[in-house]
This record gives C-alpha cells, sequence and structure tokens, in this order.
C-alpha cells in the first residue's frame, strides 16, 4: 500500500483577535480510496495578547503605589480583553467546526480501535 499526502494550511479569517488555523492532509490509497485528516486551531494576534500583557504590567505598579482604583481598573479591563479574545476564538472555532461537520466530515480520536 502506497501512502501519498499533501499537506496544506489555510486560514480562515476570525476577527482582531486572532484567525483560525486549519491544517488539511489528503492521504490517497489508491482504487480510488483517500482520507482527508483535518486539523484546526486558532492562532491568536499579537496585538491582543500585547495590550493585555501592558494592562497588566500597569496594574502592578498601581497597586504597589497604593492607586486602588487605577490597579483594580487595569487587571479589570486586562481580565475583560483577555475573556473577550478566549470567546471570539472559540465562536470563530465552532463556527469552523459546524462548516466542516456539514461537509461530512467527522471527528475522530487518535486512539479509536475500530
Amino acid at each position: 500500500m502506497t501512502i501519498q499526502s499533501q499537506e496544506s494550511e489555510p486560514e480562515v479569517c476570525g476577527n482582531v483577535f486572532g484567525n483560525i488555523r486549519i491544517r488539511l492532509v489528503n492521504e490517497e490509497y489508491g482504487a480510488r480510496k483517500q482520507m482527508v485528516r483535518v486539523h484546526a486551531f486558532p492562532t491568536l494576534a499579537l496585538l491582543p495578547i500585547a495590550v493585555t500583557g501592558i494592562l497588566v504590567l500597569l496594574s502592578g505598579p498601581a497597586a504597589w503605589d497604593h492607586a486602588w482604583f487605577a490597579a483594580t481598573a487595569l487587571g479589570t479591563l486586562a481580565v475583560i480583553l483577555a475573556v473577550l479574545a478566549y470567546e471570539s476564538l472559540g465562536v470563530v472555532t465552532a463556527t469552523v467546526w459546524r462548516s466542516l461537520k456539514s461537509l461530512g466530515f467527522r471527528k475522530s480520536y487518535a486512539n479509536e480501535n475500530h
């Protein structure tokens, strides 16, 4: 049995927080049999990570200086931004999964013994 595979990684544009990268591998087994493996994973954009990090770093000195309102506001903004990034990438990932499922793909596990 000869296996030929081709690999590509298109990206699905998500939003300002990041994209979803899809890894497609097409394996041909001969006799008109083939299997397409799909692996989708989020890629974070640099800007939200940098802004969240800066907000966290600024809240530390504000707390050290006993500026509780500023420290609380900066920390809260950092947490809100991180939660929004996580949630929005989850929504985009779910959309990609539903699209793949509607095309006939199914979830499989590496340890399946069927």
